[in-house]
C-alpha cells in the first residue's frame, strides 16, 4: 500500500533531523579534542567549532522550505533526497593541530658573528690581466769627448764631432806623409829646404769629425803664435820653387830633419808655397797646442 504524502513528509524530516543531530554530534566530539590540545592551538579549534553554524542555518533553510502537507505539489514532482551515510560520533577523527614551530631568531653575540664570518665563503679576487710594457728603447752610443792624456798631445775643437784630443801615438796611426819643404823668410836663413814627417790636417780633422758648416782654421801655438787658414786653403797643394812639378800638402809634423820633436809640444804646422817667391815661412807654427775648427 503506498505511503501517504504527509507520512512521506515526516519522514523526510526525521531524516533531516537525525542528519543535524549527528552533524552536531561530530561538531562536538572535534570541540571536545580541541579542547585537549596546547593552549596555543585555540584559535584553530575555534575556528573549527565556528564552521557549523552556516551549516546548520542551511539545514533550518531546507526544513523551512519543505512544502507542508495538502500543499498542491505532488510528491513526484521532486525526487526524494536519499540521506547521506554519516559516522557515529564515537568513531569521528579528532582534528590534529599542530603547534606552530618557534622561528629562531638571529644571534648577535660575537661568537655567532665570528662563525657567520666563518661560514661565509671569502670571495676569490679577480685576476686582472697585466699590461704589456712597452719596450725602453735602448739609446744609441755618442761619441764622447775623449780624456785628456797625460802624454804630450794636441787638443781639436769648435765645429767638430766631440772635443779630441791627440798624441803623437795617435797621430801615428793615421796615413804619414814625409817631405822636403822649401821656405823662404827672413835673416838669418832667407832660404831653407827641411826634411819633415807627419800626417796631413784634413786627415786630423776628418778623425775628429769636422762638421760641414766648417769655414776656417785656426792653428795656436804654446806661445800664443797663430795662424789661421780658410778650409780650401787646409787642403790644397803647395809649390816648391826650386822644384817645379813638386806639390806639397799642409801638415802636422813631428819630426825635422830625421830628428824626432821633443818637449811638452812636440807638433808642428809646416807648409809649401802658394806661388813662387811667396815667404812661406811665416805660416809655419811650432809647437802647435790645438787646433780650433770655426
Amino acid at each position: 500500500m503506498a505511503a501517504s504524502p504527509d507520512r512521506i513528509m515526516k519522514r523526510e524530516r526525521v531524516v533531516v533531523v537525525v542528519a543535524a543531530v549527528v552533524v552536531l554530534a561530530v561538531f562536538a566530539g572535534a570541540a571536545w579534542a580541541a579542547g585537549r590540545a596546547p593552549e596555543s592551538a585555540e584559535p584553530a579549534a575555534a575556528s573549527a567549532s565556528a564552521s557549523p553554524a552556516p551549516s546548520l542555518q542551511k539545514l533550518a533553510a531546507v526544513v523551512e522550505q519543505t512544502p507542508a502537507a495538502g500543499t498542491s505539489e505532488s510528491p513526484a514532482a521532486k525526487p526524494t533526497p536519499e540521506p547521506t551515510p554519516v559516522a557515529p560520533a564515537d568513531q569521528a577523527e579528532p582534528v590534529a593541530l599542530s603547534a606552530p614551530t618557534p622561528t629562531p631568531r638571529s644571534s648577535s653575540t660575537p661568537a655567532a658573528r665570528a662563525t657567520a664570518s666563518a661560514t661565509t665563503p671569502t670571495p676569490k679576487p679577480t685576476k686582472t690581466r697585466k699590461p704589456t710594457r712597452t719596450p725602453t728603447p735602448t739609446p744609441k752610443p755618442t761619441r764622447t769627448a775623449s780624456a785628456v792624456p797625460t802624454a804630450a798631445h794636441l787638443v781639436v775643437k769648435g765645429k767638430v764631432a766631440d772635443t779630441a784630443y791627440f798624441t803623437l801615438r795617435q797621430l801615428k796611426k793615421l796615413r804619414t806623409v814625409s817631405g822636403d819643404y822649401f821656405s823662404r823668410g827672413k835673416e838669418p836663413e832667407p832660404t831653407a829646404t827641411n826634411a819633415f814627417v807627419g800626417v796631413r790636417l784634413t786627415d786630423i780633422l776628418k778623425a775628429a769629425g769636422v762638421k760641414q758648416t766648417a769655414s776656417r782654421v785656426a792653428i795656436l801655438a804654446a806661445d800664443d803664435y797663430s795662424a789661421s787658414f780658410s778650409m780650401r786653403q787646409v787642403g790644397a797643394d803647395y809649390l816648391d820653387e826650386t822644384r817645379p812639378g813638386v806639390t806639397l800638402p799642409m801638415i802636422i809634423a813631428w819630426s825635422e830633419d830625421g830628428v824626432a820633436s821633443t818637449g811638452d809640444h812636440p807638433f808642428r804646422l809646416v807648409m809649401g808655397q802658394a806661388v813662387e817667391g811667396d815667404y812661406n815661412r811665416q805660416y809655419w807654427v811650432r809647437s802647435v797646442i790645438s787646433i780650433t775648427v770655426l
